[in-house]
Formats: C-alpha cells, sequence, structure tokens
C-alpha cells in the first residue's frame, strides 16, 4: 500500500460523478452511445470546472476505470494547467463518438500520462489502456501481467513515484 505521507505533500480533491449511479460522460441507457455529439459529457465537464474553480488550480488528474475516459474528455475541452495524468485501467470513450473526435481533433495532449494495465483485467483490455497513453505526449504504460481491474499497491507505488520524477 501507499504509505500515509507518500502523499501528504498534495491537496487531494475527489471529484465524483454529476450524473445518476456515478457515471461519467452520459448516461449509457440514453441512447448517448454512439452518439455524434460532441458535447454529450457537457454536464460532466460543467462539474469538473466548478471544481477546478472552486478549489484548483490542480497539477494533476488521478482517474479510475471509467473515470479515465472522462479525464481524456476533459482534457481535451482545455489542457491547461494540468501537467500530468495518472490513469488506473486507462481507456478512451470509443463508443461516444462525437467525444472521440472532439477527443481525437485536440491532438496529442501535453501532459504526461502513467497507465495502468492489467493484462488479466477482464473490463479494459490491454490494448484499450495502450491506446489511452498514445494520447499524451509522455506517456508510460505500466503493465502488470498478473493484474485485473483493481489498482494494485505496487502500481499505486509507481504513480506516486511518477508525480515526483
Amino acid at each position: 500500500m501507499i504509505s500515509d505521507t507518500a502523499l501528504s505533500r498534495y491537496d487531494l480533491h475527489f471529484a465524483q460523478a454529476p450524473n445518476a449511479g456515478s457515471v461519467w460522460l452520459v448516461e449509457d441507457g440514453t441512447g448517448a452511445k454512439g452518439s455524434s455529439s460532441a458535447d454529450a459529457d457537457a454536464a460532466s465537464a460543467a462539474h469538473l470546472d466548478a471544481l477546478v474553480a472552486q478549489h484548483g488550480p490542480f497539477q494533476g488528474i488521478v482517474a479510475y476505470s471509467q473515470g479515465t475516459a472522462e479525464a481524456a474528455a476533459y482534457l481535451s475541452r482545455n489542457s491547461s494547467g494540468f501537467s500530468w495524468v495518472i490513469a488506473f485501467s486507462g481507456y478512451l470513450p470509443t463508443t461516444h463518438t462525437g467525444v472521440m473526435q472532439r477527443i481525437e481533433s485536440a491532438g496529442v495532449l501535453p501532459q504526461r500520462a502513467y497507465v495502468y494495465a492489467g493484462c488479466n483485467d477482464p473490463i479494459v483490455s490491454l490494448s484499450m489502456s495502450v491506446g489511452f497513453g498514445e494520447r499524451f505526449s509522455d506517456s508510460y504504460v505500466d503493465v502488470d501481467n498478473c493484474g485485473y481491474h483493481v489498482v494494485t499497491a505496487a502500481s499505486a507505488s509507481r504513480a506516486v513515484d511518477f508525480i515526483e520524477n
């Protein structure tokens, strides 16, 4: 596990998804998957903008699973101010075509990225995590050959090292 002092010099703020059921981007049941709307994540973006306005600026974003898709979507709107991204089980929102078009139009994002990928992850494949990493100017994909969807203590420790180096 990460020691209590490993992150003690950082001021952490935790964003919860604004939608019912803690879903980032858009509700899957609304027919938004496959949508051509580039603003399908507008509610999530406004929610994060308010968090940044109230508590920011922030050096980076730490995200897990579905939060990684929103992190990429958010940074495609405005990537200024963030130096790095940590993505545990990271992937891009490929089923949201409009959001993906905006992410692709943004080009390579300027942040450094640490991406954890578990080879045995039944939800996010290794290729999905590699694809996430490729959207950033400098990325390291940490492949855990025995890992699953959960964040391991070892990968969390390497993520802290990534922030500090």
